[in-house]
């Protein structure tokens, strides 16, 4: 075939071609895939002879895993070999992929799927770290700003209102909606809550929910997430970075067939990104630190002191199987929940204030949305009930 001359040949526009950095980024990509794949397996799986084989084999340089799966490849088809073709080359020129995974020596045929649940959990365990402790070093940034400077209106109103909304999208929409069924509402208003409690920088809906039902099952005993039984800095944010996973399939399986429920978990992350562009689009960059990270560190300390301080400060008008109490400044500060004894005492019910000086916000909200029609069904427990859980608590103090 004639070649044209140079300067009529043609050429592929500079849109189509292939940047030069992207085989690069795809190698670099595919490295820290398989170092995360080696990672989940090496710190999970228990360490015993049976496993040691295939830790070594993952551990192993990359030609001698090559050697290894070319001699595993059941069922592979490959072409003649010459007596100075390596077994690296074997593999990689003439040998046909095969249609199972092929995985290192001592390793069983699950572990591709396990690892890439682990990855995923390891990704997860991530983002959720970078939203602990991304909000902290920036509310230090904030401290040393106002040393020489004051915050201006705009930001403490993006403060103060986006602490607000996502609040409520948290104490609403994570706990008492989706974590207890408190009340019921259309897609909209479901949709609604899920996405500002997304927006307060608490993980995913369906996780949250999945570990707060875990709680109420083992509340301060073996298998509980957060007890401060288990260490107070344990039960205040170490068990995010170091607790298991959240077993979704038992806990939270009918929300994982909700496909409003489950397209607000699967994008968290655009909904975190969404809380934090917001401010930024308002106020600028003061506006994101105030409105977005120190806002998210500021309730993210409100939420860890719940699973901690609620367990160990307050008072206990009812008598439950736990260690759960009542603190009203959380209460204040976490719309509600810091009512904790009484939502240990009656679970499932919308208000955890039961008395008339105990003010739950997020209850007076869904007795608003439900008087315009918006929820419904909402459960409240009979005062009568009240009255003889804390009357029977009260005798069994007295009783010596």
């Amino acid at each position: 075939m004639r070649t044209l001359p140079y300067a009529v040949r043609f050429r592929r526009p500079r849109l189509l071609r292939e940047p030069l950095w992207l085989p690069r980024f795809q190698q670099a990509h595919r490295g820290v895939v398989s170092s995360v794949d080696a990672m989940c397996r090496f710190v999970d799986e228990p360490f015993n002879a049976r496993t040691l084989e295939g830790r070594l084999g993952m551990l192993a340089p990359r030609a001698l895993q090559r050697r290894r799966r070319a001699r595993l490849s059941a069922g592979s088809r490959c072409a003649p070999v010459s007596a100075t073709q390596s077994p690296v080359e074997v593999h990689e020129r003439t040998c046909q992929a095969p249609e199972v995974m092929i995985t290192p020596v001592g390793a069983s045929s699950r572990v591709g799927p396990l690892t890439r649940a682990r990855s995923r959990r390891v990704g997860y365990r991530v983002l959720v770290a970078g939203t602990v402790f991304v909000p902290i070093v920036a509310t230090f940034v904030a401290i040393w700003r106002l040393w020489g400077d004051s915050i201006g209106v705009t930001e403490l109103s993006l403060f103060v209102g986006f602490y607000v909304i996502t609040g409520f999208g948290a104490s609403i929409g994570f706990h008492r909606m989706l974590s207890h069924s408190s009340f019921e509402s259309g897609p909209r208003v479901r949709a609604t809550f899920l996405i500002l409690g997304s927006m307060a920088g608490q993980g995913r809906c369906i996780e949250w929910a999945a570990h707060h039902r875990k709680h109420h099952a083992y509340s301060d005993r073996e298998g509980d997430p957060h007890s401060p039984l288990d260490g107070f800095v344990h039960a205040y944010f170490g068990w995010i970075l170091r607790g298991p996973a959240a077993d979704r399939e038992r806990y939270c399986k009918r929300l994982l067939q909700d496909p409003v429920v489950s397209f607000v978990d699967r994008t968290t992350a655009m909904w975190v990104l969404l809380g934090l562009a917001i401010p930024f689009g308002i106020g600028g960059w003061d506006g994101l630190l105030w409105g977005g990270f120190v806002r998210m560190a500021f309730f993210s300390q409100i939420a860890y002191s719940v699973n901690s301080f609620g367990h160990s400060f307050g008072s206990r008008p009812f008598e439950t199987k736990d260690e759960s109490r009542n603190n009203w400044i959380l209460a204040v500060l976490s719309f509600g929940d810091g009512w904790h004894n009484n939502h240990h005492a009656f679970p499932s019910m919308a208000s955890h204030g039961m008395g008339r000086w105990q003010v739950d916000p997020s209850a007076l909200m869904i007795r608003l949305l439900a008087a315009v029609g918006l929820v419904w069904n909402v459960r409240s427990p009979s005062p009568r009930l009240v009255e003889r859980r804390r009357r029977g608590f009260a005798l069994a103090e007295a009783d010596p």
